[in-house]
C-alpha cells in the first residue's frame, strides 16, 4: 500500500531548494516548499492519482508521472518509491519537480519576396511579431500565450502604388492543464451512454482545454 508522499515542487540539480521551509499537508500529501508558493498545491494534487492508504497500482503511478510531466510549468519529474522503514508492505514516495521559467518573451522577423507574372507584380514583404508566454497563470499551472504581428508588402513593380498591403494580427490563448466541462455536455453524453465510460475517463484524465481569441486586419 501507499505510505507517506512528499512533494518537492522546486527541485534543482543542486538539490532540494526548500527542504527546511514550510510543510503543507493536504489530503495526506506533504508539500515541502518555501514561504511563497509558485504553484498551488491543489493543482499538483490533481495530477497525482494515488493517496496514502491506497493499494499501489502501476497504472496510477504511470498516469501521475505522465500528467505531472504534461504541466507546462514543470521541466523535470522524478517519482521515487521506497520501502517504508516503519511498516512492512508499504511504499513511501518522494516526488521531485523542477519548474521551468515562468515567463518568456520573444520575437520574430520575417522577409519574403513574391512574384506574380500573370499580373506583372513583384512584392517585397516583411513582418515583425512579439510573443509572450506565462506558464503559470494565477499559480494554477495554466498557460497564457499572446502574439502580436505587424507586416506590410511593397509593390516594387513600375507604375503601381508602392504600398500593396498591410496587416495587423493579435492572438491570445489560455490553456488549462486538464479537461474542463463547464456546461456538463460531456458528462451528459456519458450518462446517456452516447460515449463509452472508458473514453470519457480517458478524455477527463488526458485532455487539455484551450480558450482562444484573435483579431486580424488586412488592408489592400
Amino acid at each position: 500500500r501507499i505510505g507517506k508522499i512528499f512533494v518537492y515542487p522546486y527541485y534543482t540539480q543542486q538539490g532540494l531548494l526548500t527542504r527546511k521551509r514550510d510543510t503543507i499537508i493536504d489530503d495526506g500529501v506533504h508539500f515541502m516548499q518555501g514561504s511563497v508558493a509558485q504553484i498551488k498545491p491543489q493543482n499538483i494534487l490533481k495530477s497525482i492519482f494515488f493517496r496514502p492508504g491506497d493499494l499501489y497500482e502501476e497504472s496510477n503511478f504511470k498516469k501521475s508521472n505522465r500528467q505531472l510531466g504534461a504541466l507546462e510549468i514543470i521541466k523535470y519529474v522524478s517519482m521515487s518509491p521506497r520501502e517504508s522503514p516503519d511498516s512492512i508492505g508499504v511504499l513511501d514516495f518522494e516526488i521531485l519537480l523542477s519548474p521551468k521559467k515562468r515567463m518568456t518573451l520573444g520575437g520574430d522577423f520575417e522577409f519574403n519576396n513574391s512574384t506574380y507574372n500573370s499580373v506583372n507584380t513583384n512584392l517585397l514583404g516583411t513582418s515583425v511579431s512579439l510573443n509572450f508566454r506565462n506558464r503559470n497563470v494565477f499559480k494554477n499551472a495554466a498557460v497564457f500565450n499572446a502574439r502580436a504581428e505587424v507586416g506590410f508588402e511593397l509593390n516594387i513593380s513600375p507604375n503601381d502604388n508602392l504600398l500593396y498591403s498591410r496587416n495587423i494580427t493579435l492572438q491570445s490563448d489560455l490553456y488549462f492543464p486538464r479537461f474542463v466541462d463547464p456546461l456538463g455536455f460531456w458528462r451528459l453524453t456519458k450518462k446517456t451512454r452516447f460515449l463509452r465510460s472508458a473514453f470519457y475517463n480517458d478524455l477527463r484524465d488526458k485532455a487539455k482545454t484551450r480558450l482562444s481569441a484573435s483579431f486580424e486586419n488586412i488592408s489592400l
